[in-house]
């Protein structure tokens, strides 16, 4: 049984950007943790980045999580799926420290993957970067 995260970042034409993330861990009894991160201004991209980041780091944050744990992050994003497995460069400054972050992070566990699955099988994760995304505005207002 694998960990499984979903992911989505969310930007809003008036430059709110928000992240997203579902994680279940279905050894305590499916467990479903629900986030949501306002992260100001961002392209989605980038909030995409701070999506996979969130998952990551929540899942590092598990003590009862192993290393070796089969742990899969699902997101939309085909750019960021390519660029952490080293596929296609990051050419943007921005998500240069970020993806450092991520590809820091996801090295140390044996069996993580980070795959790409379709917007519309991860409709949970949409929906809270979506809300993160309008507190983003809400809070540079």
């Amino acid at each position: 049984m694998s960990i499984v995260a979903y992911c989505d970042g969310s930007s809003l034409k008036g430059g709110g950007a928000g992240a997203g993330v579902v994680l279940i861990v279905p050894y305590s009894k499916g467990t479903k943790f629900r986030c949501s991160l306002p992260i100001g201004k961002g392209t989605n991209n980038e909030a995409e980045y701070h999506a996979i980041l969130l998952a990551i780091k929540k899942i590092n944050s598990m003590p009862s999580i192993d290393i070796d744990e089969e742990i899969v992050i699902f997101t939309d994003s085909e750019l960021a799926v390519k660029q952490i497995a080293g596929e296609y460069q990051v050419k943007n400054k921005n998500l240069k420290a970020i993806h450092s972050q991520i590809v820091k992070l996801v090295s140390k566990y044996t069996n993580l993957e980070v795959k790409h699955l379709p917007r519309e099988d991860n409709e949970q994760a949409d929906a809270l970067s979506r809300i993160a995304s309008l507190l983003s505005v809400a809070q540079s207002s």
